[in-house]
């Protein structure tokens, strides 16, 4: 006799053959399961329908949990803010950010972290830098993630000294041995790709002493760099 978890993990294995028809039919057998009182229960629900793209099945589900715990967890709210966020949905993305923050007891930066990146996905940078200086004043101390997210965008737009700001940022918070990901491989990318487009000698000796102070600067890097000088 299956449980919910195993309907769950099947739909999951359809989601990702593409058998949609039989991922509903898991997701189905799933929510006729009544009474259950287990967080993990809905959030496995949020993802499947995220994964197919089901925005009304997402907001569905949320209000399921919500009736079950009338007082999300940090957890289930970032679950949910991540599905809005990969369904594109930043009304409701922002509206139910705003109701965590007005009732958290405990600030959680990756709550944080997904509206940002939203904002700056949609070039809105007024926006990300006023919640920014929210989560500063509310001390709330950014993370490898929150200047890497930063680093991206302007790297992205062009914007080479601030994205060398933030990349810096994250080298002095860095512990090499524990946060090898930091800045992540796309974000060497990006940044070695501009020093291709833009020969920028001044730029990349201050990207390889911030690379040097993560342990990021490894022979691929370098020799990467020796080419484009």
């Amino acid at each position: 006799k299956y449980d919910w978890f195993t309907y769950g993990n099947l739909a999951t294995i359809y989601v990702n053959a593409g058998l949609l028809p039989k991922a509903k039919e898991m997701i189905g057998e799933m929510e006729k399961f009544e009474n259950v009182r287990d967080r993990e229960f809905f959030h496995m629900l949020i993802n499947l329908y995220e994964l197919m793209s089901d925005l009304a099945g997402v907001n569905h589900v949320w209000n399921s949990l919500k009736s079950v715990f009338p007082s999300p967890s940090n957890t289930s709210y970032l679950i949910m803010l991540l599905a809005l966020f990969k369904l594109g949905d930043l009304e409701n993305l922002e509206k139910y950010f705003r109701e965590w923050e007005s009732q958290c007891s405990l600030y959680d930066v990756r709550l944080f972290n997904v509206v940002l990146e939203s904002y700056l996905n949609r070039n809105m940078i007024g926006e990300a830098n006023a919640l920014y200086e929210s989560m500063v004043t509310k001390g709330i101390d950014p993370t490898l993630a929150t200047l890497n997210i930063f680093t991206i965008y302007h790297i992205k737009n062009d914007q080479i000294d601030s994205a060398l700001k933030y990349l810096e940022m994250g080298a002095c918070k860095t512990i090499p041995e524990e946060h090898r990901w930091f800045p992540t491989d796309e974000t060497i990318k990006l940044f070695l790709e501009y020093f291709e487009k833009k020969n920028d000698a001044t730029r990349a000796e201050k990207f390889c002493n911030s690379m040097k102070k993560i342990g990021r600067l490894d022979s691929t890097v370098y020799a990467s760099l020796l080419s484009k000088s």
